[in-house]
């Protein structure tokens, strides 16, 4: 069964990294505060093993462990995988439901995993054990949709999605928490079609010319090596981002870009992203909804205060309590009364508007 791949940047996730025993320490358990989704790489025998910790139907928590060596039931049920299941619903609620995802690589397991539903058992019986309830466990086979077009890399999200994580090195597995060395480095050489696609597209977020001058000149020179892949959408590919460029539909994303843009100080591109999303409030029957969607990438500031921490500019601080400007446009419509009564005004005015041009055409008439 096929499963669309993440397509989101490293920058909003945690890293699960890979050491060669398996040990309850290596869990990576985290609320939506902190990081976007978690994602792992480097994986042939390996197995990426996580959770969504529901609770209200909503994701409340994940849990991920880079599995080293393969998984089973017997290695579920030893001491080890027992410390390691408890590790992960560590800070979960009490009573929460559990949707576990086991992700591998389908070159190295063409079958499957051999004893899926011994696993499931097990898994069941373990977290009743310690008070949760397993409410699924899903099973996502992948390879070589990542920055090396090789090898497995995976990915869970708080919008409750799994999949293999496209935007890192699929053969590049690394101890400790800083992904920095299984992600593709700005700086790097790109050595395939999809580096360059996600370099050049990080250089045009930071509003980088001359980096993207450079990887232009990669373009010609990937494209005598890789001869039998398409390269016309990035020769296609603008400097300048469109307004259909902007994801409107998609927040985790949008906040993935402004960050990218503050890290290039482009703010063009700032402030191009926050009049769209401001013109998206505005133009919403239901104001209050769309700005809680929006709400905190709105609040993001671009500037850096002296403490070295984004507070905005001298002027944001010192006449704007601190609030950026595009979120001072919106912010009355942060409760659903405000934003009502605002509708109501924008009726009004509507109506009066009407019955003014149908008086008018009488008069004419």
């Amino acid at each position: 069964m096929y499963i669309d791949p993440i397509d989101d940047d490293v920058i909003s996730y945690k890293y699960a990294p890979f050491y060669a025993e398996c040990d309850p320490r290596n869990v990576i358990n985290i609320d939506s505060s902190e990081a976007y989704g978690i994602f792992t790489s480097g994986m042939t025998e390996c197995v990426s093993f996580a959770f969504f910790v529901k609770g209200n139907n909503e994701v409340q928590r994940l849990s991920m462990i880079h599995f080293p060596g393969g998984m089973t039931s017997y290695t579920l049920d030893s001491q080890v995988g027992k410390e390691v299941i408890a590790a992960m619903v560590a800070n979960a609620p009490k009573g929460a439901e559990i949707e576990a995802v086991i992700g591998f690589s389908s070159s190295h397991y063409p079958n499957g995993l051999f004893d899926d539903e011994e696993i499931l058992e097990v898994l069941a019986e373990q977290l009743a054990e310690l008070g949760f309830q397993l409410t699924s466990l899903q099973l996502c086979a992948g390879n070589g949709r990542n920055l090396d077009e090789s090898g497995f890399s995976f990915g869970i999200n708080f919008n409750g999605k799994y999949g293999e994580f496209i935007n890192c090195h699929g053969l590049v597995a690394k101890g400790g928490l800083n992904s920095k060395e299984a992600c593709v480095s700005y700086s790097d050489i790109p050595t395939n079609l999809s580096q360059l696609t996600y370099l050049l597209n990080w250089a045009r977020l930071r509003g980088d010319k001359q980096r993207w001058d450079e990887l232009q000149k990669d373009i010609k020179r990937l494209e005598e090596i890789h001869f039998d892949k398409d390269f016309s959408r990035i020769k296609e590919m603008p400097f300048k981002l469109a307004k259909e460029d902007i994801p409107l539909n998609n927040p985790s994303q949008l906040k993935d870009m402004m960050l990218r843009a503050r890290e290039g100080e482009n703010k063009e591109l700032w402030k191009q992203i926050k009049t769209a999303i401001v013109q998206e409030i505005e133009q919403c029957a239901d104001k209050y909804t769309s700005l809680v969607k929006y709400k905190s990438i709105l609040k993001l500031h671009l500037d850096k205060s002296p403490s070295n921490q984004y507070e905005g500019s001298f002027f944001s601080r010192a006449f704007q309590q601190g609030e950026p400007t595009h979120w001072r446009q919106v912010k009355k419509y942060d409760s659903e009364a405000g934003a009502a009564s605002d509708a109501q005004e924008s009726a009004s005015i509507d109506s009066e508007s009407s019955d003014s041009e149908s008086s008018s055409t009488l008069k004419g008439g």
